[in-house]
């Protein structure tokens, strides 16, 4: 097994942690650093910021954990899930919701967050105002709520139902009405305004001028 160590910041380490593992730890800020959490894993864990770091929550896993802002981070949630956690402001973030789960979550204003609801559901939560935010409302539901005034948002008002619902003025804003509807509601002045009226209808009401 090769085993490197790092003896200064800017270095790359690399040290073996078990079997079928590559393994890298950081010895300081600017380094690429990896660490192993288990059999045929890839882990990385960061030692500074403005490092790529993953760590690894189980077999098969890649996670990586960020070690400051600026950072990607990846933290898993499940045997083979990816999952990302953000370190800071500005940082692409996802953390797991469940097995199988791609989940995000927002570190800071301007991120693109998401966060799962349920197995196989792709979730996204807003960080702060000007994001995309996407929240889950059942298995296998594509899901937005908004963070704030100029957002696209959409939550979902059952199984298989794709809805949106305004966080402020100007948005398009979309809420079901029951399985399989499309339906829009308005946020404010100038919106498109969808609501519906029943199973597998498309129903429109206005918001304002």
């Amino acid at each position: 097994m090769l085993s490197r160590e790092g003896g200064a910041a800017g270095r790359t380490a690399q040290e073996g942690g078990g079997d079928g593992c590559i393994a890298v730890e950081a010895g300081g800020d600017g380094c690429i650093a990896v660490e192993a959490g288990g059999d045929g894993c890839i882990a990385v864990e960061a030692g500074g910021d403005g490092c790529i770091a993953v760590e690894a929550g189980g077999d098969g896993c890649i996670a990586v954990e960020a070690g400051g802002d600026g950072c990607i981070a990846v933290e898993a949630g499940g045997d083979g899930c990816i999952a990302v956690e953000a370190g800071g402001d500005g940082c692409i973030a996802v953390e797991a919701g469940g097995d199988g789960c791609i989940a995000l979550e927002a570190g800071g204003d301007g991120c693109i967050a998401l966060e799962a609801g349920g197995d196989g559901c792709i979730a996204l939560e807003a960080g702060g105002d000007g994001c995309i935010a996407l929240e889950a409302g059942g298995d296998g539901c594509i899901a937005v709520e908004a963070g704030g005034d100029g957002c696209i948002a959409l939550e979902a008002g059952g199984d298989g139902c794709i809805a949106l619902e305004a966080g402020g003025d100007g948005c398009i804003a979309l809420e079901a009405g029951g399985d399989g509807c499309i339906a829009l509601e308005a946020g404010g002045d100038g919106c498109i305004a969808l609501e519906a009226g029943g199973d597998g209808c498309i129903a429109l009401e206005a918001g304002g001028d």
